[in-house]
C-alpha cells in the first residue's frame, strides 16, 4: 500500500519520463488536472496531457516535498528543452490508493527572474 508521498514520487518519475502506463498506475479514473495553460478531467484526458507535458521536460530537480494526510506539495525546478528552469509547485490530492486531483503553478520568468 503506497502512501501519498510515495504516489507523488511515482507520479513525478512517470511525468518526467512521459510514461503513460506509469501515470495510469497512480491516477484515479476521476482525476482532474488544472494548470496555468490547461485543464483536463478523467484518466484518459489527464494521461494524454501529462505525457505531452512530460515530453517537453528535459529535467526536474525536486527542492522540497511536503506531505500531510492525503495532500502532497512538491516544489521543484522544471526545465523544458534548453530554456531556464521554472520554479514549479504541484499539489496532489490522494484518495485511497490513487491521485484524484493535480494542481500545478509555475513562475514563467524562470530561475533568473526574467
Amino acid at each position: 500500500m503506497a502512501n501519498a508521498e510515495q504516489l507523488a514520487e511515482r507520479f513525478h518519475a512517470a511525468l518526467s519520463a512521459a510514461d503513460a502506463e506509469g501515470l495510469r498506475g497512480v491516477l484515479a479514473d476521476e482525476v482532474t488536472f488544472e494548470g496555468p495553460v490547461a485543464k483536463a478531467s478523467g484518466v484518459a484526458e489527464c494521461v494524454a496531457g501529462l505525457v505531452e507535458m512530460g515530453r517537453m521536460i528535459s529535467g526536474e530537480r525536486v527542492e522540497v516535498r511536503l506531505a500531510e494526510g492525503e495532500n502532497v506539495l512538491t516544489w521543484s525546478t522544471v526545465r523544458a528543452g534548453d530554456g531556464p528552469g521554472r520554479p514549479t509547485v504541484t499539489w496532489l490530492r490522494v484518495g485511497g490508493e490513487r491521485i484524484t486531483a493535480i494542481r500545478t503553478v509555475f513562475d514563467a520568468r524562470g530561475t533568473d527572474g526574467r
